[in-house]
């Protein structure tokens, strides 16, 4: 099988690319960066940033598409995410269907209805992929993926959790948010199995581990295996909100800052659903849990 991975130098595709490599398969990379870390686990690397013009002969001859590649932060400007994720995906896209390839796999966000810039150029992508397979010879698979944890991960929540190992930062006030996540070895095994699964042909799947994290809990977990000690002062909520608050004005003026809205209402005010119907159509159960991953994870300074 010819497999092509778009994004294939970043956290996803720098583990994806392990998990399938076999010898029946023949695995391309393109990445806008060169990674010389996977040249052993490879066919062929492709230095290319999607968004240009005349790429229609990159899935040539390829089987499976599984697009990762597009900007992974929330707090970009609109012109970054039309750039990366909407004109770079549709020039996949469009490629893909006229070289007839049997399946593209995109992976989106679980965030997808949120009002945010990046979740409305995911919901088009997302859209677009069915709207142009319709009819074709070409299936698809959206995976909407809770936040992925594991080793290199580089989220909120990990640069919150170097914070408190590396320094005594003050306790977070008591929260009742809910999180999702999904560990990078899940994510992978799930992508891997939606290649030759016909069960997941033309579905959207949500996926997250199952878990409903707290916060707090995270945090005080965090500072057991760091050997942290709760900090004796609590950071009132109040100072948080308007903290979060001074980030979206910095925000106008592209000044990034630790703290805006979306990370406030996603520290005080998230919920989820954990509707993981993939797990029901393919049978398989995830292994990891982040509370157990820590200790794994954040063993290490921070590269």
């Amino acid at each position: 099988m010819k497999i092509l991975i778009t994004g294939i130098a970043g956290f996803i595709g720098s583990n994806l690319v392990k998990e399938l490599f076999d010898p029946d398969n023949t695995i391309i990379g393109l990445d806008k960066m060169h990674s010389y870390s996977l040249k052993n686990h490879i066919h062929s690397y492709i230095v290319l940033d999607l968004s240009d013009d005349n790429i229609n002969d990159i899935c040539v001859d390829v089987d499976v598409v599984i697009h990762l590649a597009g900007e992974s932060s929330l707090d970009k400007h609109a012109g970054v995410y039309e750039k990366d994720i909407r004109l770079a995906s549709e020039n996949l896209i469009n490629s893909a269907i006229s070289n007839k390839v049997k399946k593209v796999i995109l992976l989106s966000t679980i965030k997808v209805h949120t009002s945010s810039q990046y979740s409305k150029q995911k919901l088009y992508i997302e859209t677009l992929l069915k709207d142009k397979t319709e009819s074709t010879a070409t299936d698809y698979t959206i995976i909407r993926s809770a936040s992925v944890y594991g080793r290199g991960m580089k989220t909120n929540i990990a640069s919150w959790l170097w914070k408190i190992k590396n320094s005594n930062m003050p306790s977070l006030p008591k929260s009742n948010a809910q999180l999702e996540m999904i560990g990078i070895n899940d994510l992978c095994k799930c992508i891997s199995q939606c290649l030759g699964n016909n069960e997941t042909n033309n579905k959207t799947y949500s996926l997250s581990d199952g878990y409903k994290y707290n916060i707090n809990e995270i945090e005080s977990v965090a500072r057991e295996v760091f050997h942290n000690k709760p900090s004796l002062f609590v950071c009132p909520q109040w100072v948080i909100f308007c903290g979060s608050k001074f980030g979206d004005i910095l925000a106008l003026f592209h000044i990034k800052f630790s703290l805006n809205s979306r990370i406030y209402n996603f520290l005080f005010h998230n919920k989820v659903s954990n509707q993981n119907h993939y797990f029901t159509d393919t049978g398989y159960t995830p292994t990891q849990n982040f509370m157990n991953e820590i200790p794994h994870i954040f063993v290490e300074p921070k590269i």
